[in-house]
């Protein structure tokens, strides 16, 4: 199957791919309807996703920070950005790395397209924890 992949990949791929990565990272980075927007309504409290690393007591702590309509917002509108995210930023670095490959006779390096699915996963799996989170308070504390 990564066989096909690597064999079938084109420089149109790519170029969709990334065209769409980056139309996704403008609107969830952007100032009227993404993160921009956000650090207005709640005075400058950012989404979890720009952590390295917290628990579950700071996750709570931050998403208590954003406010009833900070929460809302991220809730109606950045999360779901945040789910087609990793599919752009998955197909977009899935596309280069078969593009790449193609002009690789070994294919020694095929398991390198295993990780942007797997880093989209875990995005979705960061994001679905969030939504949990967010459909818990005000009542957690």
């Amino acid at each position: 199957m990564l066989k096909k992949a690597v064999s079938s990949s084109t420089l149109w791929a790519v170029l969709l791919s990334g065209v769409f990565f980056l139309l996704m990272f403008v609107l969830i980075n952007g100032n009227w309807i993404g993160t921009g927007r956000l650090l207005e309504i709640t005075d400058g409290v950012n989404i979890l996703d720009f952590e390295v690393a917290y628990g579950a007591g700071e996750a709570y702590a931050r998403l208590d920070a954003l406010g009833a309509e900070g929460r809302a917002f991220y809730q109606s509108t950045i999360l779901p950005l945040d789910f087609a995210f990793p599919i752009a930023y998955a197909a977009f670095y899935f596309c280069v790395i078969a593009y790449l490959l193609r002009r690789n006779e070994k294919m020694a390096w095929r398991w390198l397209l295993v990780l942007p699915p797997l880093a989209m996963l875990m995005d979705f799996a960061e994001n679905i924890s969030i939504l949990a989170m967010l459909g818990r308070l005000p009542h957690v504390y």
